[in-house]
Formats: C-alpha cells, sequence, structure tokens
C-alpha cells in the first residue's frame, strides 16, 4: 500500500507533528547499540484531534522495518483516522528517529527498560510485559481499560501473544502477515546467522574493511561469513529482510538472537475476535491460512490474494 500524501484528516505519509511523527532527519550513524546497550521498547501516543471516542489502538511492526515505515509511509495512519488515541512502538534496536521528535508537542512518549542483553534475558515475555504496560497507557490516556492491537508480521505474532495473556485489556485484533511458524527462531536455531553476524552483535559497531559506518554493511543480498543457508522459504525470507534493511545491522542481529530464543506457540489462542489479513506471495507468513481455524470467535479472514510481499 503506497502511502498518498497528505489529506485533509490531517495524517500525512511523513509530515511532522500531524500523525505523531517527525521529519525524518539524517540517521546517526553513530548510534548502533554496543554489546552492553539494554534492550528498550519506546511507545509514542498520537492523541486523537477531539477528545477520543473510540478505543485505543496499538500498532506494532515487523522485524528489521520501524513504526514509520510500517504504519505512516504505507498510509495505514492516515486511514485510520484522528477520531482514536494511537500508540506506535518502537521494538527494541529498531531505531526510529521520526517517533516523538522534539518538534512534536502533540506526541506522548515512554521508555520501557527489558534489562541487557544476555543469556536467557531479556526474553518474549519482557517484551510482552512492556508492550502490555504501553497499552495499559494508552487506555488510560483515554479515560478507557481496553484497547485494540495492530500488528504486522513479528508486530503480529506479539499481538495473538498478548491478546492470550491480557483478554481483559486487549479488545480486538487487526493482524497482517502472522507468520504460521516462527521464522525467526528457525534462522537463528538453523545456523543462518553466521561468523560474521556473530561478530557485530557482539562488538556494537565493528571494526575492519568489511563494514561501514554505523555497523551497516555496504554489501547486500549475499549471507554472512559462515551462515548457513536458510532451509525453508519462511526462514530465508527473513533473512532477506536483514540483508535488505538500513537499520544498524548490529542491532537487528542482537533483536533476532535474543528473540528468536523463544519458539512461538500460538496455543491457546486469543478468545477475541481476530481480523486476518493474509498476503497470496508473502513468504514470511507461509501457510498461514490455517490461522482462521485457530481463532473460535474471529469473524471471518480477508485474503489478499496475489498482494506482493510487503516489505516496508
Amino acid at each position: 500500500m503506497a502511502a498518498d500524501g497528505a489529506e485533509t484528516d490531517g495524517i500525512g505519509a511523513d509530515g511532522p507533528g500531524a500523525n505523531g511523527i517527525g521529519a525524518d532527519g539524517a540517521r546517526a550513524d553513530a548510534v548502533a547499540a554496543d554489546a552492553a546497550a539494554p534492550a528498550r521498547l519506546r511507545w509514542t501516543l498520537r492523541a486523537a484531534a477531539s477528545p477520543a471516542e473510540q478505543t485505543p489502538l496499538l500498532a506494532l511492526h515487523g522485524f528489521a522495518t520501524t513504526a514509520s515505515r510500517c504504519w505512516a509511509d504505507t498510509g495505514w495512519l492516515r486511514r485510520v483516522g484522528r477520531d482514536r488515541d494511537v500508540v506506535l512502538v518502537e521494538l527494541p534496536w529498531h531505531e526510529d528517529p521520526r517517533l516523538g521528535g522534539e518538534d512534536d508537542d502533540a506526541a506522548r512518549t515512554g521508555t520501557l527498560d527489558l534489562g541487557p542483553a544476555g543469556p536467557g534475558s531479556p526474553a518474549v515475555h519482557d517484551l510482552l510485559d512492556a508492550l502490555g504496560e504501553a497499552a495499559l497507557a494508552a487506555a488510560g490516556a483515554s479515560g478507557g481499560h481496553r484497547v485494540d492491537v495492530l500488528g504486522y508480521s513479528f508486530g503480529a505474532r506479539l499481538a495473538w501473544e498478548l491478546a492470550a495473556l491480557e483478554p481483559r485489556l486487549v479488545r480486538r485484533l487487526a493482524l497482517g502477515g502472522l507468520p504460521a511458524g516462527d521464522p525467526l527462531a528457525d534462522l537463528v536455531a538453523g545456523g543462518g546467522l553466521g561468523a560474521r553476524d556473530e561478530l557485530v552483535a557482539q562488538s556494537g559497531i565493528a571494526a575492519g574493511d568489511d563494514l561501514a559506518a554505523g555497523g551497516r554493511f555496504p554489501s547486500r543480498g549475499g549471507p554472512s561469513l559462515g551462515a548457513s543457508p536458510p532451509a525453508g522459504a519462511a526462514p530465508a525470507a527473513v533473512r532477506g529482510l536483514l540483508e535488505a534493511s538500513d537499520l544498524p545491522r548490529a542491532g537487528l542481529v542482537r533483536f533476532a538472537r535474543t528473540f528468536g530464543r523463544d519458539r512461538f506457540d500460538p496455543r491457546p489462542p486469543p478468545t477475541q475476535p481476530v481480523l486476518l489479513a493474509l498476503g497470496g506471495a508473502d513468504r514470511v507468513a507461509a501457510g498461514a491460512r490455517r490461522w482462521p481455524a485457530s481463532c473460535p470467535r474471529a469473524p471471518g479472514s480477508s485474503t489478499c490474494r496475489g498482494a506482493p510481499t510487503w516489505t516496508p
């Protein structure tokens, strides 16, 4: 879905302030986190234009992208409108400088520390706890106690788990590209991250002629040194997202190694209504057409037949 630019509803694809996302300034290359940097979840609340009458919306982006790209640049924020509060989440090590900029007076922001990256910590349950806190902040700001959740890819997986854990907090779900398995865990377990990725993850900004400033590799498209070719289309597609992203590679590798340890278990499923959007050519979410049968109260599913893989 392409962004349509500024509209009369006051939500543009990239403008400062109006949509809770500041101007896209130059990314600070030196911000590639070092090995001791803790995992942090940041959120920005984009307040409704007038006192909100609808349930707040918590929006969770996917792996190797950002909230700005996933929800603003694609036009989703504009389509949501300004009659509800929206909380845009920045997942750990997915720095999004456009969220909650200093020029955005209307945005409320928060940062939740998940702890240092290390053996067994943090884990996906720590991430879900932080998302619950962000959701409570959104609900409280609107004078309510529930949120709707919009999730894409890895964000859809988190939304599914959050709804199952917090049925009194989450009212309903809209999920795009929900993987049928756990391609991130498959990538990590199958050796899809190699020696070069390990070096990057340990050093943050790695040294050597092989690396550009900010921990990014100038050449994309090939596997890392020592990496095994990912088995299966879905892990290979996740590997492709890592290779194509311009986010600091050190952070993405650290995210994969940290949260790829906890394999996604969809049981028990959420009991809330779930709207599923499945792309016909989405290799990450291959096999996801089985999901409607797993949602006992789902009103139905929307299958985008023939739609290209969405890689914002």
